[in-house]
């Protein structure tokens, strides 16, 4: 799901990760910005107009699945973030 505020924003969920880039600045994806308090807010609204886009074309299995990780996210125990990133 992509946005556009200061710069172009993707957000992607992989293997039960959390990503999040500034295309703009970051255009190889290098530097994941997912679950940091600067980048929280525009990281919960692209995956609630994701969750949006799921529930309208009839993706339930995914939209379940992000469902989950956003009730997860909301009780304070945050994105899950690869190793290195």
């Amino acid at each position: 799901m992509k946005s556009r505020s200061r710069s172009l924003l993707a957000l992607a969920r992989r293997a039960g990760v959390d990503e999040l880039y500034d295309l703009g600045a970051d255009p190889a994806e290098l530097n994941n910005l997912a679950g940091r308090a600067e980048t929280r807010a525009a990281q919960e609204r692209l995956a609630r107009r994701l969750l949006g886009h799921l529930r309208e074309c009839g993706d339930a299995p995914a939209a379940g699945k992000l469902e989950i990780a956003l009730a997860v996210q909301a009780d304070g125990s945050g994105p899950r973030r690869p190793a290195g990133r």
